[in-house]
């Protein structure tokens, strides 16, 4: 069993006189970094001349470039995209880094998989989002004799808001990781009921708010409900007959044969097939994502979806 930490049991003085790096102000950076500003941390941001360090300045960080960041700062955070960071880290990190200084990953994409090989005298650590309130921690290195001290406290002012930490390691985390996103066929399974619907007659209006439609309704409500008291108790957002239909019916779709299939896919994942594939396809300017992102966005529930959607914003105003 893995151990996890409440907010209660995180202290988070050993952050105390540390600058924090966030390389990165996209997505992932700016949630970081405004939370841990936040909690009264120094943080600056380490950033190319873009638009996210434009938006850095604006929102009254202390930015500069990436090399600079690095060498000013006790603890780095790589928080770019998992595609990016070998080459931000071989050509602006790795050897402005201090001696016993933390290097922290939000992912274990790199680490695990190989493409970045940090050098043993840093902490490296794991502090990964699971959840919008649960974080991964994990302790590659400890040099400081403080990481897992280190890594806890970042996951507490890193998130806001905070529930739980869970011990992981950068294995387990960037293959389950992988594996939800590789296997999970839930938005293919609704725009799929979107065609048989549309195809037996029925109005692509009522299709899609029983399809993808209700997704983006329901999500945000079904996930705080599933945070905050599990699973069981986000079934009592819908009916008994929903409940019929679902675990009659549509557990019948999860055969020998898919579960099969799921299995390949986490064994690519294991032993990094999937990894190198990707980082290939990126290096190639992306054809088949890029191909594939185009026919989801052209499928025809997304293009009812934007029509609808412009309208409510027209009714708005």
């Amino acid at each position: 069993m893995a151990r996890t930490f409440s907010p209660e049991e995180i202290d988070t003085s050993v952050l105390k006189d540390k600058v924090i790096a966030s390389i990165g102000y996209g997505f992932q950076g700016r949630r970081y970094s405004m939370s841990i500003k936040n909690h009264g941390f120094r943080l600056i941001v380490g950033n190319i001349r873009d638009k996210y360090y434009d938006e850095a300045v604006a929102d009254g960080m202390e930015a500069y470039s990436i090399e600079e960041a690095a060498k000013r700062a006790d603890i780095v955070m790589m928080l770019t995209g998992d595609e990016a960071q070998p080459k931000i880290y071989q050509e602006s990190i790795q050897n402005r880094l201090r001696d016993g200084g933390a290097l922290v990953f939000a992912s274990g994409f790199n680490v695990y998989y190989g493409f970045i090989q940090p050098p043993k005298q840093y902490d490296l650590l794991l502090v990964a989002p699971v959840t919008p309130t649960v974080m991964g921690v994990g302790v590659e290195n400890d040099v400081s004799g403080k990481a897992c001290n280190i890594a806890l406290a970042l996951c507490k002012v890193g998130r806001t808001p905070f529930h739980l930490a869970v011990e992981t390691t950068f294995a387990e985390e960037v293959v389950t990781d992988e594996f939800h996103a590789a296997a999970d066929v839930s938005v293919s399974c609704q725009l799929a009921m979107f065609d048989l619907l549309v195809e037996a007659g029925y109005s692509p209006e009522m299709a899609y708010f029983n399809t993808i439609g209700w997704i983006t309704a329901n999500v945000e409500e079904a996930f705080q409900k599933r945070g905050s008291e599990g699973l069981e108790k986000a079934f009592s957002m819908t009916s008994n007959t929903s409940h019929y239909d679902k675990f009659v019916y549509a557990q019948t779709l999860l055969d020998k044969r898919f579960k099969t299939k799921m299995r390949r896919i986490l064994r690519k994942i294991e032993d990094g097939e999937i990894a190198k594939e990707w980082m290939l396809e990126d290096s190639l300017g992306r054809p088949v994502l890029n191909r594939r992102m185009k026919r989801f966005l052209e499928h025809p529930a997304l293009v009812l979806e934007r029509t609808m959607l412009a309208k409510r914003t027209k009714a708005k105003v």
